[in-house]
């Protein structure tokens, strides 16, 4: 229910925007009120779940509303020196009403009815009542009514917020020319687009935004919404966890108030910095003493949840929703504002849905997490957030160094710093300085911006000044201000609309007319400066605004308004997006739960979701994080890991099967927008970046993978985004070391990590970025006139952002994999014996005793990465000594036992002898446990790794020679400096042949067919201490005589276990190999994927079955694959012509074919051609990212081909394009039943046939 209302709420916030430029912030706050009204209307009085939920949503469209656009109207309507104070007051406002909100829970909680909830929720109504009659009283925003050009009732609005009422009051006026000016100069910098908006002012979009997410990922929520959670975790139970957490909330509204009065006087950054710290301290106090769980527990957990609580709602509870009205220019503002609000209600949704599952899977590390996002608001705010206290609204160009070039910007850049400067923290703006510093008078001098004129307190018709009585009621006190406030606008002297423009487009030109040598700077005129300066000039000096007619800049100065088709150009880049994204949806969620049988590879990656619901260690050959996304959702779906997801076997009807596939599917749909914008940032035209669109989009086979739970949706959606990002990077390199460069190099290396921990065909998208990087460094080590210090700097960053991050992604991957995964599985044996231990329920070490004596039964385990179980079986050898397979085995059965006997040269084993302990430099026996066989050793080859000996089993207990004799060399001991005792875990020793000198060694070189695919285990000749594949340890250890050890002692290092993981993955990575003794109808030949030559049946075709063949647009698999030679081609032409002597191509002509063109290909070429050389099993969704390459190149050369023909007629452009979007729609709704499920008889879509090896219908 919380989630539905956010969902609500971020929708709403990311359409006010718009909303509130149009109708204004007044009538905004009015129907929001209403709306939230209606909203908390129908959830008082549902009568069921529909209802509830319909309320919900409709409350949260109004929060959303409103918490987007009051922070816009009381900001504009604030003086600079209590704007903050007046913000942190609205911020107490809000949490008296949380705070309240707890003690009504609390006391409802006592009634026996269906009213001890419908009181509360009835409550929130009247909250809306009142709030929707004050916005009757309340005046209109004045920036909002002169950028409409409402001027009268502007400066009637300024007059009474200013100047006690009087419109001629000096400080009133000068308020009206400062705002009224910033509304001329920001109209000239064109239509105020989403677009220019992201282009001009990301710095102060990032802040705004950063500054929302943060209030949300800094924990505030774990406490809001989960208060009783945390307190009956730490001790406080039922009700007493209602009270305490009223409690806190009365802690929480106290500690708002300070704010009040400190944050115009110490500023923004002081606060935010000091709550960071206190919010850091406290969190990591929460989760030691709820780690601890002492008595004092319950206690101390209250205790530093409200000083957490105090710490944020005296920083980051009030300030974060006071900077981005503050921060974003009037043109901008609403816009800005609601995407802040969006990314505030994003994250605490986000937050909110993962509070609790993160509680249950990391319980104490929860607040660690948060501590860490503290930790990142310091550092942000450290270097990145300006002071803006006691500066004006208008001035905040100047403090951030984007101000319109109409504005005075070479002596005010000499002035104010930029905001990215790298001499950060950013200094404050100081604005109590002298005359004629940032002033409307000296931005164009000479131009009179006078306010209009009034008689009697009233705008004279002819416009001219008429002295006003002063009258005693200009202090007439809060009633008569409120009466002139809802009165105002509403007298009889007003001019319309048309006529006020006329007139401020009347004054500004008689200004520009008058003053032909003013320029922006307002300094002294120089005619080197003004060669310099780039703004356009028609007839007057450059950098004046040049004198015009009065209609041309009465036409310049009005409002810009759109017709709906330039409406529908302009935004384009957000609307074909938005409908290409729509689409995607239905084509990858339509009918998405039609079939209930467990298909394909949904058994395994959905049995191993099922280990990570159960918390159970397993193994698999591709990394974590696809198969994470996997179990969260079915967590998300409810699913207790019970099912085992046997391949064709019926869904349950408590497993949600259709949310696990929606979810999947999600991020397949995901990849349709982003391609979108990769394709834009190629720099392709609008015709191309559809095609490409449409490609991906009514791609068959990505629309099908994308419907089940597997990992190629989650492989597909990385790979594109690390292709947008390198793309938008590359698009930045006139701009390095910028804020925008720095986060998409960042991001490029975040999406790298998240691929390769998908599946290690990422590391192909790696080396494209990896080609990429070379190439760019060494074009700049080739460019003289760059300095040393930064092309070092281009090298560090590259190398932290493209190489030190995907690691770090990609290592934190495995980190909550190992953190999750905290019980015995079944891939247990994979990993090292000690990280085995500390798993719950293992038998590794359960009751072993701690010391190895004679006659002790044992498993040995090789400590090499992926290293297994020394193993033997009845089976032999077919070439060399024929003798018993000796192996290692990561399976635990009776044939990984064996014991520990004396040497042949002392006594016989008795085991009714006192002990004797194994130690180091002992020479004694192994005996194997099923066989009775001697552990041997003799020079004999290897089977496989010839330079080696053979081991082999031989012999019994008394049959056998000196070459059944190993030496115990101890390399180390993780819990003792005692080498005399071989200990269980701890201990890691080598094993030499005595009679040959060799060592026994499990490398990761696989056996053949006859030898079941184990790991080969030979004595190698060379002696190399440090090589781990030459170490071992007891693993289990079984001797009755002696007492049990506590194996979970001792911990293994995340390093090691990462890197042994790592190694294991590879080893059995190439072991899947085809098996010549198998007929595998659904493998397939790399050369038969970009012709389209086969297709892959997901599951069985009986004709009860729902049936889905995996098969690709036979337009986008033809399309993109003859484009590849069709730009082979391409690029031989100009390579011979430019060796002829042509110079036809333009620098960004060859620029467009080596980025747009050449790095497709390679890209396609990098996933495509390993495919060559792997001896491992293949299918055709191997191919699936090469493909998108593909269709990248098809888009190019239809791009370039198009080119010249645009450049005639755009018609004939259009045409071509039009047919092929045809084609691309029609054959995928021709081949739609393959994607969507086919029902009955395959002989329905016999004309789906069009080639055998298609074997949609036998």
């Amino acid at each position: 229910m919380v989630a539905i209302l956010e969902i609500g709420a971020l929708i709403a916030s990311l359409c006010v925007g718009k909303i509130g430029d149009l109708i204004g912030r007044r009538k905004t706050i009015l129907y929001g009120s209403i709306v939230f009204f209606v909203g908390g209307g129908l959830q008082t009085f549902a009568n069921g779940m529909p209802m509830m939920i319909l309320g919900r949503i409709i409350a949260g469209l109004g929060v959303g509303a409103l918490s987007t656009i009051v922070p816009v109207y009381q900001s504009e309507i604030s003086p600079p020196h209590n704007r903050g104070k007046l913000a942190c007051i609205e911020f107490t406002g809000n949490i008296s009403g949380y705070a309240a909100s707890v003690w009504v829970d609390y006391f409802c909680s006592f009634i026996e009815s269906d009213f001890a909830w419908r009181v509360p929720l009835l409550l929130q109504c009247f909250m809306g009542l009142l709030l929707g009659v004050g916005s009757l009283i309340i005046c209109e925003s004045p920036r909002w009514l002169l950028d409409n050009d409402h001027d009268e009732e502007g400066i009637v609005v300024i007059a009474n917020l200013y100047g006690g009422g009087d419109i001629h009051n000096d400080k009133a006026r000068q308020e009206y020319r400062e705002i009224k000016m910033n509304v001329l100069l920001q109209r000239q910098e064109g239509e105020r687009t989403y677009y220019e908006m992201f282009k001009k002012y990301y710095k102060r979009l990032f802040i705004a935004m950063s500054a929302q997410m943060l209030a949300q990922l800094n924990g505030i929520n774990v406490i809001s919404y989960y208060a009783p959670l945390v307190f009956e975790s730490a001790g406080w139970v039922g009700r007493n966890a209602i009270l305490m957490t009223g409690i806190n909330g009365l802690t929480y509204l106290g500690s708002t108030i300070p704010p009040w009065y400190l944050v115009d006087k110490w500023g923004r950054r002081v606060i935010l910095l000091s709550g960071a710290i206190a919010m850091i301290i406290s969190l990591s106090a929460i989760s030691y003493f709820i780690f601890i769980d002492v008595r004092a527990t319950p206690i101390l957990t209250v205790i530093f949840v409200m000083i957490y609580n105090a710490a944020f709602g005296a920083s980051w509870g009030p300030i974060p929703w006071l900077y981005p009205p503050e921060i974003l220019p009037l043109s901008i503002r609403a816009k800005g504002a609601s995407l802040s609000t969006a990314a505030n209600w994003l994250c605490n949704y986000i937050v909110g849905e993962l509070t609790p599952v993160l509680q249950e899977w990391i319980k104490w590390r929860l607040y660690l997490v948060h501590a860490f996002f503290c930790a990142v608001s310091f550092v942000l705010v450290y270097f990145l957030y300006p002071e803006t206290a006691n500066v004006r609204l208008e001035d905040m160009d100047q403090l951030f160094g984007d101000a319109t070039t109409a504005m005075p910007t070479p002596a005010q850049h000499a002035e104010v710093e930029s905001l990215m400067s790298a001499r950060s923290p950013v200094p404050s703006l100081d604005i109590r300085r002298g005359p004629g510093h940032f002033s409307a008078d000296h931005a164009i001098p000479g131009l009179d911006i006078n306010p209009p004129q009034a008689q009697d307190g009233h705008i004279s018709k002819d416009g001219k000044h008429q002295p006003v009585e002063e009258h005693a009621s200009r202090r007439e006190g809060l009633g008569g201000w409120i009466s002139r406030i809802a009165n105002m606008g509403k007298k009889d002297g007003k001019r319309s609309n048309g006529e006020a423009r006329s007139c401020t487009a009347a004054w500004l030109s008689a200004a520009m007319t008058t003053n032909q040598a003013g320029y922006a700077t307002g300094a002294a005129q120089d005619e080197q400066i003004l060669r310099r300066r780039n703004v356009a000039d028609q007839a007057g000096v450059n950098g004046s605004i040049a004198p015009t007619t009065q209609e041309s800049d009465d036409k310049k100065l009005r409002k810009p308004k759109l017709s709906f088709l330039k409406a529908l150009d302009e935004y384009e880049f957000l609307i074909a997006p938005l409908i290409f994204t729509l689409l995607s949806l239905i084509t990858r969620m339509y009918k998405i739960g039609l079939s209930n049988i467990v298909t394909w590879d949904e058994a395994h990656f959905g049995k191993f979701g099922s280990h990570y619901l159960k918390r159970e260690f397993y193994f698999d050959v591709h990394p974590p994080l696809g198969k994470m996304l996997v179990g969260l959702s079915g967590y998300m779906a409810g699913y207790n890991g019970s099912f085992e997801f046997k391949s064709g076997e019926t869904y349950p009807p408590e497993l949600n099967y259709t949310f696990m596939r929606l979810f999947n599917s999600t991020f397949g749909a995901l990849c349709v927008p982003v391609a979108y914008y990769t394709a834009r940032e190629l720099k392709f035209r609008r015709p191309a970046i559809w095609l490409v669109t449409l490609m991906v989009l009514c791609e068959n086979s990505y629309a099908t993978i994308s419907r089940f739970i597997l990992l190629d949706s989650m492989l597909l959606f990385f790979t594109f985004t690390t292709v947008l990002c390198w793309a938008r990077f590359h698009s930045l390199q006139n701009q390095s070391f910028s804020f925008e460069w720095f986060s998409w190099l960042f991001l490029t290396g975040i999406s790298i990590g998240c691929v390769t921990s998908v599946k290690w065909v990422g590391l192909f998208c790696t080396a494209l970025v990896g080609f990429y990087t070379i190439e760019d460094l060494w074009n700049k080590f080739g460019d003289l006139e760059l300095p040393k210090v930064e092309f070092a700097s281009h090298i560090l960053s590259r190398v932290v952002g493209l190489i030190i991050v995907p690691i770090l992604v990609y290592m934190f991957s495995f980190y909550i994999h190992f953190l999750v995964l905290e019980n015995s599985g079944p891939g247990d044996a994979q990993m090292s014996s000690l990280f085995q231990a500390n798993l719950r329920g293992t038998d590794v070490g359960k009751n072993s005793p701690l010391e190895i004596a004679y006659g002790s039964r044992a498993t040995l385990k090789n400590m090499g990465y992926g290293g297994g179980l020394l193993h033997s079986h009845i089976q032999t050898y077919p070439e060399g000594s024929q003798q018993q397979q000796v192996t290692c085995y990561h399976h635990k059965d009776a044939n990984n036992d064996w014991f520990f006997y004396p040497n042949r040269n002392m006594p016989p084993y008795d085991p009714e002898a006192n002990l004797s302990f194994v130690g180091d430099g002992d020479v004694l026996r192994l005996i194997h446990s099923q066989t009775g066989r001697n552990l041997h050793s003799h020079s004999v080859s290897a089977p496989v790794t010839k330079a080696d000996f053979e081991v082999s089993s031989y012999g019994n207990t008394t049959i056998g020679d000196e070459k059944d004799h190993w030496t115990v060399e101890v390399v180390n001991d993780a819990a003792s400096r005692d080498r005399t005792r071989v200990r269980t875990l701890t201990t890691s020793f080598r094993l030499k042949h005595t009679s040959l000198g060799c060592y026994l060694r499990a490398g990761n070189v696989n056996l053949p067919q006859w030898g079941f695919k184990q790991i080969e285990v030979t004595c190698v000749k060379e002696n190399k201490p440090r090589d781990v594949y030459t170490h071992w340890n007891v693993e289990s250890h079984w001797n009755d005589r002696l007492p049990a050890g506590d194996p979970g002692s001792y911990k293994s290092p995340f390093l090691r276990d990462f890197m042994h993981l790592n190694v294991a993955m590879m080893t059995s990575n190439n072991a899947l190999v085809p098996d010549p003794d198998k007929q595998d109808d659904l493998a397939s030949q790399f050369w038969q994927w970009p012709i389209l030559h086969v297709g892959l049946r997901m599951c069985g075709w009986d004709t009860h079955i729902t049936k889905y063949f995996l098969l690709g647009n036979p337009i986008v698999y033809w399309g993109s694959t003859f484009s590849l030679f069709v730009f082979a081609a391409l690029l031989m032409w100009y390579l011979v012509r430019w060796q002829r002597g042509y110079e036809e191509l333009k620098q960004a002509e060859i620029d467009y074919i080596h980025y747009s063109g050449l790095y497709p290909v390679i890209g396609w070429f990098l996933h495509y051609l390993p495919f060559f050389a792997m001896a491992r099993v293949t299918y055709v969704h191997h191919y699936y990212p090469a493909l998108y390459f593909a269709i990248l190149t098809a888009g190019f050369v239809l791009d370039w081909a198009m080119r010249p023909v645009a450049r005639k007629d755009r018609r004939v452009e259009w045409a071509v394009y039009s047919l092929l979007y045809a084609a691309v729609i029609g054959l995928f709704i021709l081949f739609r039943a393959i994607v969507f499920g086919m029902q009955g008889s395959s002989q329905q879509w016999r004309h789906l046939k069009w080639f055998d090896r298609w074997r949609i219908t036998d």
